[in-house]
């Protein structure tokens, strides 16, 4: 049903908030709907004024709802214009930038706390050597025993010397972290000589393909010499990304067979628990978890294992 007087809308509009209320009695008011003057007898448009009915009320219009829009929408527009030129009038205008180069990011927070990072990698890459401290109490039981001392008996002991591979896993599951794996690098160049570190990437596996640059200069996989320990910076596909790229864990125990038979140790820095390795994998490969909660007594108790 639609209203059928003007009075009718005039009550409607108001509680729409289309038109303001009445003014008090007392104050004239002027109703934009009101006809400025009494229609021309001529005009084609006369028969559609309202006119009182035999109540006193006002007979129903053709156009009434023709009519309220009519009225309405200046209304409307009026008070929109308004609230628009009150909303910009209260804003600041934006400063302008300031003059001079743009500041730099913030830097890179290491996965590793850094002040442990440098123990963390000397104890990961760490390979025994016998010419460590001297042993005096083997020296002492073969004297007392009447052996001779052909040569100074040592201690074994921890040592760098044999330098480190690294490889980095260029692959998606690895995007987040690439610049933690330059941090890697570059705090590995200093503790071993940058003559005695070879940094390779590769995506997936290392077994599919090495290359110290581009992807267009990947090789087969060669193990470094007899004793140099060769570190993984990756995610051991254990990262769904839904890339080919993914290798499985069988493919990581191929590879980890592949070094150990060149005699070299193999150890994994993975960016997530080492409980998320699946067991097998983590009997292959010494895997070190790369956060924040790992020391040099964490990577020290793994490396001994």
């Amino acid at each position: 049903m639609h209203p059928v007087d003007q009075d009718t809308l005039d009550r409607i509009a108001v509680v729409l908030g289309l038109r303001a209320p009445p003014a008090p009695a007392g104050e004239p008011s002027v109703s934009p709907t009101t006809p400025a003057a009494a229609p021309d007898a001529g005009d084609p448009t006369a028969g559609d004024v309202e006119q009182p009915d035999q109540f006193g009320g006002k007979a129903p219009s053709q156009h009434g709802d023709e009519a309220l829009a009519s009225s309405l929408e200046p209304v409307a527009s009026r008070s929109a214009t308004r609230r628009t030129a009150t909303w910009l009038a209260e804003v600041d205008a934006l400063a302008d930038a300031p003059a001079g180069p743009v500041a730099p990011p913030p830097a890179l927070e290491p996965l590793f706390v850094p002040r442990w990072a440098r123990g963390i990698l000397t104890a990961a890459v760490a390979t025994r050597s016998e010419d460590g401290p001297f042993d005096v109490e083997r020296a002492v039981d073969d004297l007392a025993a009447g052996r001779p001392l052909q040569q100074l008996p040592r201690l074994p002991w921890p040592t760098n010397r044999f330098g480190a591979q690294v490889l980095l896993d260029m692959g998606d599951g690895m995007l987040a972290f690439r610049g933690d794996q330059r941090q890697i690098v570059d705090a590995a160049v200093p503790l071993v000589g940058r003559d005695q570190v070879e940094v390779l990437r590769f995506a997936g596996c290392p077994s599919r393909g090495t290359g110290p640059k581009s992807r267009a200069t990947w090789i087969g996989y060669e193990p470094p010499r007899r004793g140099r320990p060769v570190v993984v910076v990756s995610d051991l596909g254990l990262v769904e990304t839904g890339s080919p790229e993914r290798a499985t864990a069988a493919e990581w125990e191929d590879f980890a067979a592949t070094v150990r038979r060149a005699g070299c140790p193999l150890v994994a820095f993975v960016p997530y628990p080492a409980a998320r390795v699946p067991p097998a994998l983590r009997r292959a490969i010494t895997v070190i978890p790369w956060d924040r909660s790992t020391s040099v007594r964490v990577v020290r108790q793994v490396v001994g294992s």
